[in-house]
């Protein structure tokens, strides 16, 4: 695709030589808020698209490949930020269910990762007395089983084959603008 992308504007930029005229591009993160853009079924919140099933209720993996259709991942908290956005949307829009993320422990028992990019699971993002591993069988992570002391939505380690909703993020979108003059 980014082959078809240059050709695009190596063409364009043969084709407003022979005519004179200039062009300006900008390739940038996400959209801006102005931008008519539908995005549905996913909703924007802060600079993420995110898509929460309210109905369904699957196994993790399940949801995992629910998610690949939709071109998105289980959602991945990367940042602070993020986790707090999530809960404040839930909280505003009343939404009170649980909720599975790429959080898991399948590789190695007791090494909390995001299946997403590997990287290790926020400490600060367990609910009370979380991870438990309790019965020894709870490998997959799902947000909102108990309220942390600030009343969000925390972490708790889930046997992978119980049934959740669960929320996709959509890869991080690019926004490409040309100024033709």
């Amino acid at each position: 695709m980014l082959s078809m992308q240059v050709s695009f504007l190596l063409f364009l930029g043969i084709f407003a030589t022979s005519l004179s005229f200039k062009i300006n591009t900008n390739i940038a993160d996400g959209f801006n808020n102005d931008s008519k853009i539908d995005t549905a079924p996913f909703v924007k919140i802060g600079n993420g698209l995110y898509y929460i099933e309210i109905n369904l209720m699957t196994n993790w993996f399940e949801a995992n490949e629910r998610c690949h259709k939709h071109d998105a991942e289980l959602v991945t908290f990367e940042t602070m930020e993020e986790w707090e956005l999530i809960n404040k949307y839930l909280s505003d829009n009343a939404i009170e269910r649980v909720y599975w993320t790429s959080g898991n422990d399948l590789a190695k028992e007791g090494r909390h990762v995001w299946l997403t990019n590997g990287e290790d699971v926020g400490s600060w993002l367990w609910g009370r007395n979380q991870p438990d591993n309790w019965k020894g069988n709870e490998n997959c992570h799902e947000l909102g089983f108990r309220r942390t002391e600030n009343d969000r939505r925390g972490l708790n380690d889930a046997e992978c084959a119980n049934k959740d909703r669960y929320i996709c993020e959509k890869r991080q979108l690019k926004t490409f603008s040309m100024v033709i003059y």
